[in-house]
């Protein structure tokens, strides 16, 4: 399948999300220090290692389900024994607001707002993913408005791939621009049609400007992601004299691959 998909797209991300436990310790040293009662190599016949040592697959998401302390899975423990065993892949941890409420641990506010802290601080995990969309529909525990105004309260950049091709995308034209409808807009320029076709978004950030730095990742605050489109972009911005930053634009191609930025004042 891996073949397929690359021979047709080489830049297509493919990825699975398995269940938590590659295999018990017992069944194997290299296993984690688990007791899980079904695993991926045993029972479902998914060996998960070699697919990402093969480098068949370009990201992994671990179904941890679990919750910290759990006595047979706990989740802190396969956390960490994803974070060693990536191999140079991605990893976006599967975690599950499904399951709020339904026994003490879940019933605990705290329990998924943790998990999401531990991943963050967890080096080779480069995200999360949430089984289910609609578990957020009724805010379970709050957890809801604590992702939205909290942990996502700002936009992200999607991580690209070192080893999928990127395009080399050109940084982004830019101007600003006023009107009867906005005090000041960015207007980026899509030079040719070609140039649509390698641009997936544009990254809008916030840059101080008494950094000395501010092409360096803690310099830039990422304020905006837009879609590319034909024509123009537009991005409205404050009256640029009312704060001590600029802004710098950058073009993301379909690996997320970032070009240099064009800064504006």
């Amino acid at each position: 399948m891996s073949k397929a998909i690359k021979e047709e797209n080489k830049t297509c991300r493919f990825g699975i999300s398995p269940f938590g436990v590659w295999r018990n310790i017992d069944k194997d040293p290299e296993g984690s220090a688990t007791q899980a009662g079904q695993t991926n190599y045993d029972d479902l016949y998914a060996d998960i290692l070699l697919w990402l040592k093969m480098g068949w697959i370009d990201y992994v998401a671990p179904q941890l389900y679990w919750e910290f302390g759990q006595p047979r899975a706990p989740y802190e423990v396969l956390l960490d024994w994803w974070s060693k065993h990536t191999y140079g892949k991605h990893c976006y941890i599967g975690l599950a607001p499904y399951r709020a409420n339904s026994n003490p641990a879940w019933k605990d506010k705290t329990q998924l707002p943790r998990q999401i802290q531990a991943l963050r601080n967890t080096p080779n995990i480069q995200g999360m993913i949430f089984f289910s969309s609609k578990s957020f529909a009724t805010n379970p525990n709050g957890w809801s408005d604590s992702l939205r105004l909290n942990y996502f309260a700002q936009p992200a950049a999607i991580p690209s791939m070192s080893w999928i091709q990127s395009t080399n995308t050109a940084k982004p034209v830019l101007k600003i621009k006023s009107s009867s409808s906005y005090a000041n807009f960015i207007e980026i320029e899509v030079n040719s049609a070609t140039a649509t076709n390698l641009v997936k978004n544009y990254l809008v950030y916030e840059v101080s400007n008494n950094t000395s730095d501010s092409s360096s990742a803690q310099a830039r605050k990422l304020i905006k992601v837009l879609p590319a489109s034909t024509g123009t972009n537009k991005f409205v911005v404050p009256q640029l004299s009312d704060k001590p930053v600029k802004y710098a634009v950058t073009s993301v191609d379909f690996n997320n691959q970032e070009s240099e930025a064009e800064y504006i004042r």
